[in-house]
């Protein structure tokens, strides 16, 4: 988070889909490298066909950088 490079995060509401044994939440960091970001995108799908159309998708809510509380579930 501090250097910017946090592009989204993506929570699976169907995670026992993605991970049948998983007894907890299940999400993705997206992480860019090569560019840098003011605020986070954050996702979620309901159903692991949703990544097929995930580049077209709108965020739930973007967050301002600044106002992330990393000690916040």
């Amino acid at each position: 988070m501090e250097s910017g490079h946090l592009f989204a995060m993506v929570r699976f509401d169907c995670e026992k889909e993605v991970f049948p044994d998983a007894t907890t939440s299940v999400g993705v960091v997206l992480y860019d490298k090569g560019a840098t970001y003011s605020s986070v995108r954050f996702y979620t799908l309901r159903s692991i066909m949703d990544l097929d159309a995930f580049d077209e998708m709108a965020p739930v809510t973007e967050v301002p950088c600044e106002e992330l509380d990393p000690e916040a579930k």
